[in-house]
């Protein structure tokens, strides 16, 4: 996870971004499931439009755990209204994603 939060300050993409939010952090999501989720609430807060983005798209490796849906859309939440383009196609995504 430091490694993880190393990187994110870095990101000026999309591909990068989700790159490493979803195949990068895929193989610890089961152990570090609580650390993930704390992560993205802290980044969805930030003014860098890319740790906006990655703090949603880390939300995506938890989308067919259904237990998790209220938590996810909780915490995207106050970015439903968010201006910055690649924010908002996360948000539709990690939506679809959801249902």
């Amino acid at each position: 996870m430091k490694l993880v939060k190393k990187f994110v300050k870095d990101i000026v993409d999309w591909a990068v971004c989700d790159t490493l939010a979803t195949q990068g952090i895929r193989p610890i999501t089961k152990i570090k499931q609580k650390e993930i989720f704390e992560l993205s609430k802290k980044l969805v807060k930030s003014k860098n439009l890319w740790e906006r983005r990655f703090g949603i798209v880390l939300l995506i490796n938890f989308k067919k755990e259904k237990h998790w849906k209220k938590e996810i859309e909780a915490i995207i939440k106050p970015l439903e209204n968010d201006k910055e383009y690649y924010v908002k196609k996360a948000i539709d995504w990690i939506k679809r994603s959801l249902k």
